[in-house]
């Protein structure tokens, strides 16, 4: 029953997983086609159809607006918006194989915690080229006189908790791994 029960879980997490990662592929693809000014997208530049007393563009991917933005500010934001994805899309797919696994009773295995590393990885270089594109808009700002108006960097250490938590999941597979083959080496 238990075991019935836990395959049922990691079943319902692949399909999250999955749905994830078509949201992911849906934002990737049109964050740039949203910037260029592509007409009648759900992520599109215009007036926040909630608020009609918005001044100035708004920019917006499903309920998330920012008012007021220029036109660099918006392709900064959908660059971000795409190394985002790129690096949550990576993630997921090595996630989709740690559920695999996990679904075939093989949890503990060297290539889950290899799989995790590689994820915590692309979410710190992820989250290094978001700090970089951020900085090259400020040098750009300063030296081309490009306006960034209404482009956002929120300096917070939750991500890198995540992704420290990431290379602790990572190591805890690892030494599961190392533990279970060393049992199997004494029996």
């Amino acid at each position: 029953m238990a075991k019935k029960t836990a395959k049922s879980i990691v079943s319902t997490l692949s399909t999250l997983v999955v749905a994830t990662q078509w949201t992911l592929w849906f934002m990737l693809v049109f964050a740039p086609l949203t910037a260029i000014g592509v007409p009648y997208l759900p992520l599109r530049i215009g007036p926040d159809p909630a608020d009609v007393d918005a001044e100035g563009t708004t920019f917006f991917i499903g309920l998330i607006f920012d008012e007021g933005m220029t036109r660099p500010a918006v392709f900064l934001e959908a660059i971000i918006v795409m190394v985002m994805a790129g690096a949550a899309l990576y993630g997921l797919h090595h996630l989709r194989h740690i559920l695999r696994n996990v679904s075939s009773g093989a949890a503990f295995v060297r290539g889950n915690g290899l799989r995790l590393r590689k994820a915590g990885y692309a979410a710190a270089a992820a989250q290094i080229a978001i700090y970089g594109l951020w900085l090259i808009s400020v040098i750009l700002e300063a030296t081309m006189g490009l306006d960034f108006e209404g482009r956002v960097i929120i300096l917070t250490p939750m991500p890198w908790v995540g992704i420290l938590g990431i290379f602790v999941l990572s190591t805890i597979f690892l030494e599961g791994a190392q533990i279970k083959e060393e049992q199997e080496l004494t029996v």
